[in-house]
């Protein structure tokens, strides 16, 4: 990502005159830098499966597609219960915590190529990845793990009963894989949402959550310089009254939870 950003500083330092060069402050790099790694579009791209198709084919003739399958993203270490966990990569503690409750179907909201709502069936939990784009969904669902693969966001667990449907739709669209789910997971999806439209994005998926249930929603901050720990999704769940673990659990489950996930990256 880093090799990425800096060529696309230097290609634009070299597009332009010097004098604009100069005046290219450390301050600006960095509004641009959080820009490209927010990623935020507006609301046509968003609901777009054509662009988002060729998103992934763009994605995927550079080599990149790995990442988006496998990420293993810059995020620190949550203490819980007397042991350091990994919530941003792994769903080890979420799994201990769904056996706790007897939470077991799960929806992977905007998935896109990602191997984690594989990981999760073949942990014996019922999965529906759900995607805008045909060709994500064709992608994840071709993917032939080895036999020694230990897909990374459950450590290689394996037990018997899971099961994984992928589903083209839009997250919008209440008709599409209604539900009720026990656990939502959305990944880096809601925060591209442009701010004015993160609401009608979470009330959507929050409308196929059960009434015991944990809504996950996992942000990118690593760059943000203020002291102050931001999430895209946290005002909205706070101003809707959830409950929320910030980063862990921090209280029984006897309702809707919001846990929030950051990364770096």
């Amino acid at each position: 990502m880093w090799q990425l950003l800096k060529a696309f500083f230097e290609a634009s330092k070299q597009g332009g005159s010097a004098a604009a060069t100069a005046r290219t402050s450390q301050a600006e790099e960095v509004c641009i830098m959080q820009a490209v790694l927010g990623d935020v579009r507006n609301h046509n791209e968003m609901q777009d499966a054509r662009f988002w198709d060729a998103w992934w084919d763009d994605c995927i003739s550079k080599g990149e597609a790995g990442g988006f399958m496998f990420p293993m993203l810059e995020a620190p270490l949550v203490k819980h219960a007397g042991g350091y966990y990994d919530v941003a990569n792994s769903n080890a503690l979420r799994m201990d915590v769904m056996a706790q409750f007897g939470l077991r179907k799960i929806l992977c909201a905007g998935s896109g190529i990602s191997q984690e709502p594989r990981a999760l069936a073949q942990a014996g939990f019922d999965v529906t990845a759900l995607d805008l784009s045909p060709k994500a969904l064709a992608v994840a669902s071709a993917f032939e793990p080895r036999a020694d693969d230990r897909l990374s966001f459950c450590g290689g667990v394996q037990r018997p009963g899971g099961q994984l449907n992928f589903v083209v739709g839009s997250i919008l669209d209440l008709t599409v894989c209604p539900g009720p789910f026990d656990v939502i997971i959305e990944r880096r999806t809601i925060s591209r949402f442009r701010e004015q439209d993160r609401s009608t994005a979470l009330q959507a998926l929050a409308g196929r959550l059960g009434k015991v249930g944990i809504f996950l929603s996992h942000c990118n901050d690593g760059y943000r310089k203020s002291e102050k720990r931001f999430h895209a999704s946290e005002a909205w769940f706070r101003e809707q009254n959830w409950a929320i673990w910030d980063g862990v659990p921090n209280s029984t489950l006897a309702g809707r939870v919001a846990w929030l996930v950051r990364s770096a990256a």
